[in-house]
């Protein structure tokens, strides 16, 4: 290493972990894009009303959004590759499960972040199931959580330039 600190928030290993803990919650396989927003959720529960932030306050969730679902797929295609993560291709989409090899190392995940996201998430799963009004409330306002366009990422990127606001997306 060349004195550095490698930085594991917003990585793809840290993804990577709430991903097999959220996917060893869940009783049925999942769709990419709703990972990233059932991970948003749980991350930032108390916004949608359930228990705290676990990732801290957060005035660039917009943004975040944008760098988490990148690192979710690379996290998804590792996890694939490592074992730990089941590929589900229906006619409807791509979906992902938990193997039995994730489901255990998700077990052996116990720090006090690891359990508190395993909490949260349960409950998240609950609340955004497909017949609950939360989960139709969450697809009426699915435009919150797209990507922004070409003039907002003209923005973003310009923000992200200062070191502020690039320590604003890391803060916990």
């Amino acid at each position: 290493m060349d004195g550095q600190m490698t930085n594991i928030f917003n990585s793809t290993f840290e993804n990577s972990l709430r991903i097999i803990i959220l996917l060893s919650n869940s009783t049925t396989e999942i769709r990419q894009e709703r990972i990233v927003y059932l991970d948003f959720i749980t991350c930032y529960s108390h916004d949608f009303g359930f228990s705290e932030n676990i990732n801290g306050n957060n005035s660039s969730k917009k943004a975040e959004i944008t760098l988490r679902r990148a690192n979710i797929k690379k996290a998804l295609h590792e996890l694939v590759i490592d074992g730990f993560v089941k590929p589900i291709d229906e006619e409807s989409g791509h979906f992902f499960e938990i193997t039995t090899e994730g489901k255990q190392f998700s077990e052996q995940l116990t720090s006090n972040y690891a359990n508190k996201y395993r909490e949260i998430s349960k409950t998240v799963i609950t609340q955004f199931s497909d017949k609950t009004e939360q989960y139709n409330w969450f697809h009426g306002h699915k435009e919150m959580f797209k990507n922004p366009d070409n003039e907002e990422s003209i923005i973003i990127s310009k923000l992200l330039l200062k070191p502020k606001m690039r320590e604003t997306i890391h803060q916990r």
